[in-house]
């Protein structure tokens, strides 16, 4: 609200200067951009009314860019942070994500093999690209052999694979298998490809075999489980996901035993579908920005907003003998990159990052004390270098000012011994020293009264009159550049 309320009123008050002549984001962008070499801007009194108008523009800006971090935050309320998520409608995870606001979709039936996915572990061996299944690691009695693991390609059964898994009831054999070494089972059901040639050695051999055509078949391609897992009373906890996918697809079952627990951060992938096999969802799904790192955040982005408008508005509107501007151009610069660092790392803690709250605070302390110490200590050694500079001037000025009246004195003289005498007064008067003593008073009084009528005689034309006051002049120069000598 009080974002709004400066807003409007900078936005009138900067109208009233630039009489709407101007396009106001055009002209607060150049002006915000605008770099001051020098670090003293100097402003005759008279354009005052330009400083208040860049005054009132910087106030835009900081408004305009603490407003959008607002709305950021706002959105972000309005539009809960999730992965979206599939469940299958009345399953645990379709309850979860109802109650916790998640972005959710029921899968529709073309898609049910997305949540009922079943991965299995064998035990083989490799020779070359190809490898042979021997053992089947898992309790199901319904298993699909994949049709790669690892990168190679499965072409055989072993002999022993069978003996092995006594409650295997149905295998489901992917086309790339072209022997089985195994005699065969009772009680199992074989289901190929229908243009395997396994198909008549399996049916000879009398094995029950049925086969499945490209609609119905099943999913070949889950040789390579994408998860860590652990058993866990009842079933599988998935630990992490090491997949390249964007979209996670949880298994219903690995190795014949339920998925009952997601325990890893699914926050940043496209999307999760859960199987209603899972029981319990601990890892991350949603991001609850109301912690303690939202609130460590906004609080110091606000007091790095109001930091920024006091600086804009006291040190910058303070005038210097109404000629200088105390802030300077690398120190506005300074105050906007500050607060958009600012505001960039908040929005990165609340939403992204996963940072602690104490070290949010220190990270935004620092960056406070770090802008503080530029803007306030910016220029002081500027300032020390003005102090030295009036300090000569007041020691130098009365000498300065004796130099610039003589400096063209001789130009239009035409005699040479005249123009001759008076240049040579003019050359000690250019190299004398130019700093002076509260003991030189009387001395370079009479200095002066002496380069004065010295100017007057010059401005008479009288020769005689030049040439006398040269060596009366002369001679207080020289007694002046004496007394200052001795007096260091």
């Amino acid at each position: 609200v009080i974002s709004v309320g400066i807003l409007f009123l900078s936005v009138q008050h900067f109208a009233k200067y630039v009489e709407l002549r101007w396009n106001p984001i055009i002209n607060a962008l150049n002006v915000a951009l605008c770099y001051q070499k020098e670090l003293y801007s100097v402003r005759p009194a008279e354009q005052r009314e330009d400083k208040d108008m860049k005054r009132i523009a910087y106030n835009i800006i900081a408004v305009i860019m603490m407003a959008a971090f607002c709305i950021f935050l706002i959105a972000g309320n309005v539009f809960r942070i999730s992965v979206p998520v599939i469940t299958v409608p009345g399953s645990y995870a379709d309850e979860y994500a109802k109650s916790h606001h998640l972005e959710s979709a029921d899968i529709p039936d073309t898609l049910n093999l997305g949540t009922n996915l079943h991965y299995e572990t064998f035990k083989y061996n490799v020779s070359g690209k190809f490898l042979s299944i021997e053992q089947y690691e898992g309790i199901a009695s319904e298993i699909v052999i994949p049709y790669m693991i690892e990168g190679k390609l499965v072409t055989e059964i072993g002999e022993d694979f069978f003996s092995y898994s006594p409650d295997l009831k149905k295998v489901y054999i992917p086309i790339t298998v072209d022997s089985i070494l195994a005699d065969k089972a009772n009680g199992v059901e074989i289901v190929i490809d229908r243009d395997s040639d396994l198909l008549d050695e399996l049916e000879e051999a009398g094995w029950n075999v049925s086969t499945y055509i490209d609609s119905d078949a099943p999913i070949f391609a889950l040789g390579d489980i994408p998860f860590e897992y652990s058993n866990v009373t009842g079933g599988i906890k998935l630990d992490s996901y090491n997949g390249d996918d964007d979209m996670i697809l949880i298994p219903a079952y690995i190795n014949g035993y339920p998925v009952r627990e997601v325990a890893f951060d699914m926050l940043g992938y496209d999307g999760v579908a859960f199987p209603d096999t899972v029981t319990s969802i601990t890892g991350r799904v949603y991001e609850n920005i109301y912690t303690l790192v939202f609130a460590i955040e906004f609080i110091f982005t606000i007091i790095g907003f109001v930091m920024v408008l006091l600086v804009l508005n006291l040190k910058l509107g303070k005038l210097k003998k109404a000629e200088e501007f105390v802030l300077t151009g690398p120190q506005i610069i300074v105050s906007f990159l500050y607060l958009a660092i600012q505001i960039g790392f908040a929005i990165w803690s609340i939403y992204k990052g996963s940072i602690i709250w104490l070290l949010a605070g220190l990270i935004s302390v620092v960056m406070l004390v770090i802008y503080l110490a530029i803007v306030l200590m910016g220029g002081t050694g500027r300032k020390q270098a003005i102090t030295v500079q009036e300090k000569i001037k007041e020691r130098t000025s009365s000498m300065d000012d004796i130099k610039i009246s003589v400096a063209h004195l001789a130009d239009d003289i035409d005699d040479k011994d005249v123009k001759k005498a008076v240049s040579r007064v003019i050359e000690e008067i250019r190299y004398s020293d130019p700093t002076t003593h509260e003991s030189m008073a009387d001395v370079e009084e009479t200095m002066k009264k002496a380069v004065e009528q010295l100017i007057s005689a010059v401005s008479g034309g009288n020769s005689e009159d030049i040439l006398k006051q040269c060596e009366i002049t002369m001679k207080a120069v020289k007694e002046r550049n004496e007394r200052c000598k001795h007096s260091k």
